[in-house]
């Protein structure tokens, strides 16, 4: 070896030194916030048989000149019901939607008149995911004024759409929208129903749920795991459910899931089950890909009394 070539070794191991280093250390801090990271399995969309009304959807949901109030096209809690029924008509067709009187709608306030139009989303792959998952939107136009006030989404295994709703993840909505007024947890009740979590953005009328699986417990210490994507190596999520509301009137009074400005008394807070407040959550899950787990839930505080 001549002496001009021993230079480049010196650097070379002084870089993998660094290296090594560097990855320790960021490894033992994200152990310390009890947070990984996460690979998405491949649920690419596949191209044959793609609905063209998936297509649409997509549109109109990765509009990013599009923001709320800004709904779908619409201005909510500003158009009126003709603008609602013109862009269902012009988007995906005139025999799409129904239409229906709102008061045959469960819960409605006392008082309240509502026209409601539906649309069913032919977005699902029943090949893959069969007859058990469906997806579906609602306008809910208050009259007699006839005022757009209030949507509802949900969709059931959104990894196995074809559509890609991560537009509507925490991750986007966290970078849009910034930190949330308020996020809180459901609890499983028994093996079968799993668990939410839901954020809230007062202001902004917009209300967030994600259900995951029972199956998403970390089992060691009864911890659950959170996480900011549809479907990965650890869990998946289940169903999205989004609530938008120009007025809280216009919401049902019997648990519209999710929505409305109070909790209910099984909804745990953010910041009584992890180690995050309402800033750190939001620069955490701000990036995609990344999980992270409540405290053991045994050291959750205890519940009030159920309310009438």
């Amino acid at each position: 070896m001549n002496d001009s070539q021993k230079p480049h070794y010196k650097y070379l191991t002084i870089v993998l030194c660094f290296s090594l280093l560097w990855g320790l250390f960021i490894s033992i801090s994200i152990e310390s916030r009890k947070v990984v990271t996460v690979h998405a399995q491949d649920f690419a969309t596949p191209t044959e048989g793609y609905p063209e009304e998936a297509a649409t959807v997509q549109q109109l949901i990765s509009d990013e000149d599009c923001l709320l109030p800004c709904w779908w096209g619409l201005n909510l809690g500003v158009d009126n019901g003709r603008a609602v029924e013109d862009m269902l008509y012009n988007s995906f067709g005139p025999s799409s939607y129904q239409k229906s009187d709102g008061n045959d709608y469960s819960g409605v306030r006392e008082g309240a008149e509502y026209s409601v139009f539906y649309l069913h989303l032919n977005t699902r792959n029943e090949i893959r995911d069969g007859d058990l998952a469906s997806e579906g939107i609602s306008f809910w136009v208050l009259e007699p004024e006839g005022r757009f006030v209030a949507s509802r989404l949900s969709s059931d295994l959104p990894a196995l759409s074809y559509v890609d709703w991560t537009p509507y993840m925490p991750s986007s909505l966290l970078s849009k929208y910034g930190a949330p007024d308020l996020v809180t947890f459901v609890y499983p009740t028994d093996i079968l129903s799993g668990y939410s979590m839901i954020m809230r953005y007062f202001d902004l009328g917009l209300f967030v749920g994600y259900d995951f699986p029972y199956k998403s417990w970390v089992e060691s210490n009864k911890s659950i795991l959170i996480c900011n994507q549809l479907d990965n190596d650890f869990m998946y999520l289940f169903r999205l459910g989004v609530t938008v509301v120009a007025d809280y009137f216009a919401i049902p009074e019997n648990n519209p899931w999710p929505g409305g400005d109070k909790t209910m008394w099984y909804e745990r807070r953010l910041e009584d089950i992890t180690t995050f407040d309402l800033e750190t959550f939001t620069e955490l899950f701000s990036h995609e890909n990344v999980c992270f787990t409540t405290l053991p839930i045994d050291e959750w505080p205890d519940l009030p009394p159920p309310t009438e």
